[in-house]
């Protein structure tokens, strides 16, 4: 009988490593809306980590039901060219994904070792998924997501439904 060979030791680079390490989740706490007749508008301030956050690649989602699991739709977002800052963040957002539900809304900004995640797990009132929109504004430092209602007459209060 011929020995069974010695096992030899997979290689794994920096990125393997990199990829297997959980990132942690830190909430977006900071954020105003407004009632804007036939939308809503979200305004989240993009400060500290999230400075240099761009709609570029961005993974956006439009749906009335949860996606299947693994289910991605993608869809690339004109953003202005961008110009250097004066003092760039140490880790720089490396995507965004934002998705839109008929009562939900998640935007999630990943670094490489975080992920900062805004989740609105029940809008006051139902919106229309696929006309709602997110853009940034790097001169003014924000992002603002715009909710379609889909019953103009409502009007919000609050954010998040009970």
């Amino acid at each position: 009988a011929v020995p069974a060979p010695a096992p030899k030791p997979l290689r794994t680079s920096e990125e393997d490593l990199a990829a297997q390490r959980v990132k942690r989740v830190s909430p977006i706490q900071d954020f105003s809306f407004l009632d804007d007749d036939d939308t809503v508008k979200v305004y989240i301030p993009l400060k500290g980590e999230l400075v240099g956050t761009t709609m570029d690649n961005a993974e956006v989602r439009h749906s009335h039901e949860p996606a299947p699991a693994g289910h991605r739709t993608r869809r690339r977002l004109r953003a202005a060219p961008s110009r250097p800052s004066p003092t760039p963040p140490a880790t720089l957002p490396l995507r965004c994904q934002v998705a839109f539900g008929e009562r939900t809304l998640q935007v999630d900004i990943e670094q490489e070792t975080k992920i900062h995640r805004f989740v609105i797990d029940r809008l006051c009132h139902k919106v229309d998924p696929s006309r709602c929109s997110a853009r940034v504004l790097k001169t003014k430092g924000k992002m603002i997501l715009t909710l379609h209602k889909q019953n103009h007459i409502e009007r919000w209060s609050k954010l998040r439904g009970q």
